[in-house]
């Protein structure tokens, strides 16, 4: 797994965001490695994620909470909601599963071939017929039937 960081950036739109955000990663060191923006002109929100490797060059790694105390005051002065993360820390997922199982199956094949890099602490479903795939793959299982009863309430 390369050892990168990930910025989640969504706020109102403006000029010189893409600018400002690869600027302060310059300032740090960063060498990013995909960045990808997208404007929703009818609402006036941008959208940003940009992913950088986190092994800096020669001897120096890129520190992670110094950027994160840098880009704070950036963020609040441009209105953002930003979410940042380092690829090595891997995500825990639940699973959830109606009757149909190629998905689940689709899934479950590319979280054990390390296509899909997350954990995967439990399978939710209100059929037991995706019980045999979490018993197959060692991930607990737990089945919570749908009824009149539950169907009344929403």
């Amino acid at each position: 797994m390369k050892d990168s960081a990930v910025l989640l950036i969504d706020c109102p739109d403006r000029k010189g965001l893409v600018a400002r955000v690869a600027g302060l990663l310059y300032e740090h060191g960063a060498n990013i490695l995909h960045a990808d923006q997208h404007q929703d002109h009818d609402l006036g929100l941008f959208f940003m994620r940009v992913e950088w490797s986190l092994n800096g060059t020669g001897n120096s790694e890129f520190d992670l909470a110094a950027f994160e105390r840098a880009f704070a005051p950036l963020a609040a002065d441009l209105d953002m909601r930003w979410k940042l993360s380092a690829t090595s820390k891997r995500p825990r997922i639940a699973l959830f599963c109606s009757q149909y199982l190629h998905c689940m199956a689709d899934l479950l094949h590319r979280w054990r071939t390390d296509e899909l890099d997350c954990e995967i602490p439990v399978i939710v479903s209100n059929h037991r017929a995706v019980e045999n795939l979490a018993t197959f793959y060692n991930i607990p299982f737990e089945y919570i039937p749908v009824n009149d009863r539950f169907a009344r309430r929403s």
